[in-house]
């Protein structure tokens, strides 16, 4: 959760994988707004050391369609941020393309430590949940 990101620990990560929605008019969902505005503000650190990425989530109906991500990515890169990837952007049907950005990113972090296995690369507070039958939109959970 981007709110309970330790600001302060910014410029002692190597990687980060940031997931953002937009909402309302382009902005970050509620969750992160401070990192947003602290990633915008004469407070943020240089990130010379950081390499990124970002996966976009939003509405292509909207003018302002994937913002919030549009803005971290330019954001991070400009504060010094090494890109590891384009920025992907998602409409509503996220699912394969996310599934896709997460299966790379784990591809390049093994590429980057090969004697660390995937699973390894995956911080202990992040959960990956692995729906039984594999449901979608496409495949609903009936209810």
């Amino acid at each position: 959760e981007m709110d309970d990101f330790p600001l302060d620990e910014l410029t002692n990560i190597d990687y980060l994988f940031i997931i953002c929605s937009t909402q309302g008019v382009g902005e970050p969902p509620i969750n992160a707004i401070d990192f947003h505005e602290f990633m915008h503000s004469d407070k943020a650190p240089r990130l010379d050391g950081l390499n990124f990425s970002v996966l976009a989530l939003g509405d292509e109906s909207y003018p302002d369609f994937c913002q919030a991500g549009r803005d971290f990515d330019e954001i991070f890169g400009k504060l010094g941020g090494h890109r590891l990837a384009e920025r992907v952007d998602c409409d509503f049907d996220f699912e394969e393309i996310a599934e896709q950005w997460i299966a790379d990113m784990l591809e390049l972090l093994t590429n980057v430590s090969p004697n660390t296995d995937a699973n390894d690369v995956i911080d202990d507070e992040v959960t990956i949940e692995e729906p039984h039958g594999q449901y979608s939109k496409s495949n609903p959970f009936q209810a």
